[in-house]
């Protein structure tokens, strides 16, 4: 088995290179969907993510999604600057939800598991330090216009969940989802039996479903 990350973000790469994982990077071909609930919204996305990659017969390709919900608003990424700036404003008023969803496709198998994390993040920081992190750039690219990895003024705290879900990768949730289709860490075959486990997780034969 081979594995590949269906994604084009340094910070998820990142994250699993950190925790051992031997893989390569392919970008994906997905058309996203942006209505509905936050939860659905990850998962279905990192499924077209998964699905969309055309790797070997033999590879295990992992697609990934994240959100932001915000006072009943769902915020994916900035379309600009002003969006962007938009997005924080609203953030500094109220806490948020980050939401990641991760699927996980055994070409061979024919079979692709889904599940999604969840993160409560409150920010502290003011209008000042909006605009210094807008002239950074750093918010290009990232569901809710910011990465809780960059060091900026923001004051962004995770009050529940875990830091690497809000990264954009829960690593937890990753390593089970894998162990359900038989892939260890090492990349050898574990023969798990496929059982769906928690109520974030599930499973279905089939990948063009």
């Amino acid at each position: 088995m081979g594995l590949v990350l269906a994604s084009s973000s340094p910070r998820r790469k990142k994250l699993m290179e950190e925790a051992g994982y031997h893989f390569r990077v392919m970008e994906p071909a997905s058309v996203e969907i942006h209505s509905g609930p936050p939860w659905e919204l990850v998962v279905e996305n990192a499924r077209r993510k998964a699905l969309s990659v055309e790797g070997g017969v033999n590879d295990v390709v992992i697609g990934a999604d994240t959100v932001v919900l915000c006072g009943g608003t769902v915020l994916g990424k900035p379309g600009d600057e002003e969006d962007a700036r938009r997005m924080l404003h609203l953030q500094m008023r109220a806490p948020q939800k980050v939401y990641t969803g991760l699927a996980v496709h055994d070409a061979e198998k024919g079979k692709i598991v889904t599940g999604y994390e969840v993160s409560a993040v409150v920010m502290s920081g003011g209008a000042e330090a909006v605009e210094t992190y807008i002239s950074s750039g750093m918010w290009k690219g990232k569901a809710g216009s910011f990465g809780i990895q960059d060091d900026s003024h923001l004051g962004i705290r995770v009050i529940s969940g875990e830091k690497d879900n809000v990264t954009g990768m829960p690593m937890v949730l990753l390593e089970r989802l894998l162990s359900l289709i038989g892939f260890s860490r090492g990349g050898s075959d574990i023969s798990g039996d496929g059982s769906p486990v928690g109520r974030s997780v599930t499973g279905r034969e089939g990948g063009s479903q």
